[in-house]
Formats: C-alpha cells, structure tokens, sequence
C-alpha cells in the first residue's frame, strides 16, 4: 500500500517539476531572443530607413478603426519622412483640395530618438512642417510593434498602432 501510495505521488509531482524546469528554460531563451529582436529594432530605427505600417487607428472620438484595407504607412529615409495614413478626426481648418488623411512629406525636425534596455523600448519623436505642422511621437517595442502618436495645428490628435518594418 506505502509502494503504490508513493507510486501515485511520483507520477503526481514529477511531471510538474520536469516541466517546471523545461518552461524555466524556455523562459531564458525567449528572454535572450527578446533581447536579439530589440537589438535589430534598435539598430534598424537608428539607422533610419524603416516604415511604419498602420494596423488600427484611434481618434479621439469613437473607438478604434481597422485598417486593414486602408494601407496606412509612414516611410523613414534617413532625415526624411513620408506619411500616407487615413485620419478620422476633425479638422478645424481644412484646406481645400488637400489631400484626405494625415500626408506630409519633409524633413524631420527636432528628432528625439532614446532607448530604454531594461524595459526594451525605443521612443522615437520629431516634427515635420508641411501643410501642416505635425508632431509625431513614436513608442517602439522589441518586437517591432509600435503605437504612433500624431498631433497638428489643424486637426484633432490621432493614434496608431502598427509595426516596424525594414524599407
């Protein structure tokens, strides 16, 4: 009885223990590959040519939109960024016969660009003067996934999350 008792408490614990030890070192090894990932974003943002490709946008009313189909992007190009991203806000001033959406196309002002190894984050800001006056600010994870912060003298802010992509 004091056999199969033991037999039945072995059976019970080891396999918990076996795989307790096995997710402990999976854990290590998805911690050095979040690292190897945040290490390709970082050096792909410094460098400068990525793009941000929009997934869902976020307006300050309502809540947030598919884009799926609406193919939202900004292209980064060393001191330069080109923005083609659908905008579903207010206008306090629109201009007639300008494009629809967020569109600049211009040198990038006042870039900020700083890193954060312990939590694995790149924030990543600038300004761009256009049409409009756009301030954009960008937080980027090791993952390559990114919200984008947008906000201008003519419209209602706007936020996006997508993710980073090399050009």
């Amino acid at each position: 009885m004091k056999r199969l008792l033991a037999l039945i408490f072995a059976i019970a614990f080891a396999p918990g223990t076996l795989t307790d030890a096995v997710s402990g070192e999976m854990q290590i090894n998805s911690e050095d590959g979040r690292k190897g990932q945040y290490q390709e974003i970082a050096d792909l943002v410094e460098e400068g040519n990525f793009i941000f490709r929009a997934r869902r946008a976020f307006p300050q009313i309502g809540g947030s939109i598919d884009l799926t189909g609406h193919h939202g992007v900004i292209e980064f190009s060393e001191n330069h960024a080109k923005s083609a991203l659908p905008f579903f806000g207010r206008a306090y001033t629109p201009q007639y016969g300008a494009p629809g959406g967020i569109r600049f196309n211009g040198e990038m002002d006042n870039l900020e660009i700083s890193r954060d190894p312990d939590r694995m984050r790149i924030r990543y800001s600038f300004e761009v003067r256009d049409i409009d006056h756009y301030r954009v600010s960008m937080d980027i994870s090791s993952d390559g996934r990114a919200t984008v912060s947008i906000t201008s003298n003519n419209r209602s802010p706007m936020r996006y999350e997508g993710n980073i992509l090399p050009s």
